[in-house]
């Protein structure tokens, strides 16, 4: 859960520009901004982890959890091939 923490992190305040967005971007979140203020924000930021996620799993082709994925095996599918040696 390194995301949600990551976005109670960034919310420097309880209630900032960010959450004013989400509230009226993405309703699933939180609903309006009034109903949104009232929530914590640790359950907002859960809320909001969640609801990309579903959003994204329409597009994904490959799943991996970024802090255990090796770089060069994440990168190997969009790697150029090499050139032979001249």
């Amino acid at each position: 859960m390194r995301v949600v923490s990551s976005i109670v992190k960034a919310s420097k305040k309880p209630w900032d520009p960010y959450w004013d967005w989400i509230s009226r971007v993405e309703p699933l979140v939180c609903g309006n901004a009034a109903s949104c203020k009232a929530q914590p924000l640790l359950l907002r930021s859960a809320r909001q982890w969640l609801v990309w996620n579903q959003h994204i799993e329409a597009y994904a082709d490959v799943r991996f959890q970024v802090s255990r994925a090796c770089s060069r095996v994440v990168a190997r599918p969009f790697a150029r091939p090499r050139r032979a040696a001249v």
